[in-house]
């Protein structure tokens, strides 16, 4: 952190793989259970205290998913790091949201008619807070960096054409330091992080290009112990099982999530294959490799 101050942060080998990424486009796919919105609430915590000075975005399809889970989630995990919200009963917290920051807090740059949606830190960074099933009223804004939860219902629109073409605000640069990110560098970067279970639609596996690793993540997706890890043209993804946070989880959920659902359905909520079958196909046998 800028201020000197040392965090200890437990991450699974998954988690640490995509937040030690400064690719462009960064994916983690994960059976449910596997730590994803842990680790966006990590990552928007280093972002947030690295390089506040740009803005972010963490968005979720629905104001009910953005609010009940993926807010939740991350303030939940912000508090373990120590970073509490700011009321009048805590005053040194670090952050609010949805209202006029403390004149404690240092300043930020950015003019807003007002304080919906908006995440306040300490520090002067801001994050802006978004449910994408009104994407359209992310136009005109200039993000520095953006995290998007479950991403396999979000419209393929709302990614490609309105949040990638947000990402164009100035200040945030690929470090050769510990940290992925910093204030100045030599190669601007604006990086979009995805978090998502395997969904049964096409446009994100080619967004990434997910099937030229096929054979790949199918040899390491079983694995308690490997993952999948890589990518090209500024993509990086990490595509892992559940059972990487199987400690982080209560007795027997993996074992008994295998238990209610087809072999198919396990193969993608636990396991975290793109590739199981979706129920569309017509064959009994299909394999898509073959047909």
């Amino acid at each position: 952190m800028s201020s000197g101050e040392t965090i200890e942060i437990t991450l699974t080998d998954p988690q640490a793989a995509i937040l030690n990424s400064n690719a462009d486009r960064n994916l983690l796919m994960m059976g449910q259970g596997g730590g994803k919105t842990n680790t966006m609430g990590n990552l928007s915590y280093l972002l947030s205290q690295n390089v506040p000075d740009v803005m972010g975005l963490i968005a979720a399809n629905t104001y009910r998913q953005l609010t009940n889970s993926t807010l939740k989630e991350i303030f939940k995990q912000w508090a373990s790091l120590g970073f509490t919200k700011y009321t009048e009963a805590n005053p040194s917290g670090s952050y609010v949201i949805d209202r006029t920051p403390p004149k404690t807090f240092t300043p930020h740059k950015y003019i807003f008619r007002d304080n919906d949606s908006k995440i306040y830190c300490k520090n002067g960074a801001v994050i802006v807070v978004a449910s994408l099933d009104n994407y359209m009223a992310l136009e005109g804004m200039e993000l520095g960096w953006a995290l998007l939860d479950e991403t396999e219902a979000t419209k393929e629109e709302a990614v490609t054409e309105v949040i990638t073409a947000r990402l164009r605000e100035k200040g945030l640069y690929k470090s050769d330091g510990d940290y992925p990110f910093s204030h100045t560098g030599t190669v601007p970067v604006n990086p979009l992080f995805v978090f998502t279970k395997p969904g049964r639609v096409d446009w994100l596996n080619n967004y990434f290009g997910i099937d030229k690793y096929r054979d790949e993540i199918m040899l390491k997706i079983f694995s308690h112990t490997d993952f999948f890890q890589g990518g090209e043209n500024g993509r990086f993804m990490v595509i892992a099982n559940a059972f990487h946070n199987k400690e982080n989880l209560p007795d027997n959920y993996l074992e008994n999530r295998l238990l209610d659902l087809t072999p198919d359905e396990a193969e993608r909520l636990v396991y975290g294959s793109p590739f199981s079958k979706t129920g569309t196909e017509y064959y009994s046998s299909f394999e898509i490799k073959t047909h």
